[in-house]
């Protein structure tokens, strides 16, 4: 039985683990989406004039 609890318990960190570092990814690729378009409508506003 303990063997089985310390796989379930490996196997549901692992889970979580991988679950974070997605979100995290998103986060980091959606902030540097939005950084980079409002950078470039801020700096096509300033050239319009």
């Amino acid at each position: 039985m303990a063997i089985l609890s310390q796989l379930f318990w490996g196997v549901t960190v692992g889970a979580l683990t991988i679950t974070f570092t997605a979100i995290a990814k998103l986060l980091a690729l959606g902030g540097a989406i939005a950084g980079a378009a409002y950078g470039i409508m801020r700096w096509i506003r300033g050239r319009a004039g």
